[in-house]
């Protein structure tokens, strides 16, 4: 199949958390972006003659989006909830929350601000180990997804950030030569206030970070690739290597 000539960019990109699901409808819709799904994958290679878009976000905002992602689906569901006594950080949360495994529909509390630093330590230390959950798939690197999960990265020639979006989409229209008016509005994500009240917010989750020196540091860890493939500046609290200690003494080693 071959791309169609009506658009100039291929918006190429899926990344979990990186704001795409709302950003591929919208510059279909307003710029004849090239989407993302299915023909793409079926090109030989990267079409020639397209300029390719992809997306980003702070690594650090996007880990616990992630996060809060993937507890809300599992509370979401009684069976995410009820067989997922078999990962620990969620195992934890939920008998934490007051769910005990046995059924009838596994009922959870929001969480004090003690259980909220254990699960996100019990999160983290999984995520490293490469536990498997559900919708672990958010977590993933943003520069695995933008290479196009391939040994032979696909380049990308602009990237959409998250915190710049607005001047970003600007600099997008000025360099493909779209000057119409906006059709389609910019879907947001989710606030606070829409999240099922027992997912933490990433104020809690901050909170913990802050206070734990070793456990931003090992989040740190899992996102370099990110943060210095992408251009993102570390956490203050963070270091490229070595062993970082927190306040209250733990350390983590790299590796």
């Amino acid at each position: 199949p071959r791309p169609p000539r009506a658009t100039s960019f291929a918006f190429r990109h899926h990344v979990w958390k990186a704001g795409t699901t709302s950003l591929s409808p919208y510059l279909s819709c307003n710029l004849e972006a090239l989407p993302v799904p299915r023909l793409l994958h079926r090109l030989p290679g990267r079409p020639p003659g397209y300029l390719h878009v992809g997306s980003a976000r702070e690594p650090l905002s996007r880990f616990l989006s992630g996060f809060q992602e993937v507890y809300a689906r599992a509370l979401a569901s009684e069976h995410s909830r009820c067989r997922a006594f078999g990962v620990p950080w969620l195992r934890l949360a939920l008998r934490a929350g007051g769910a005990d495994g046995a059924g009838g529909g596994c009922p959870i509390d929001r969480l004090s601000p003690a259980d909220v630093a254990r699960v996100l330590r019990q999160f983290v230390a999984d995520v490293g180990c490469g536990v498997r959950f559900a919708n672990g798939e958010h977590l993933l690197s943003q520069s695995l997804f933008l290479g196009g999960n391939a040994s032979a990265p696909s380049p990308v020639d602009m990237l959409l950030r998250l915190e710049s979006l607005p001047r970003d989409i600007a600099a997008l229209r000025r360099r493909v030569g779209h000057a119409a008016p906006e059709l389609c509005p910019l879907g947001r994500e989710r606030a606070q206030a829409a999240k099922p009240p027992q997912v933490p917010s990433q104020r809690e989750l901050r909170a913990v970070l802050t206070a734990d020196g070793a456990l931003m540091q090992a989040v740190c860890d899992l996102l370099m690739t990110d943060f210095l493939c992408l251009g993102y500046p570390l956490p203050q609290g963070c270091a490229v290597g070595g062993t970082r200690r927190g306040r209250q003494g733990r350390a983590v080693e790299n590796g």
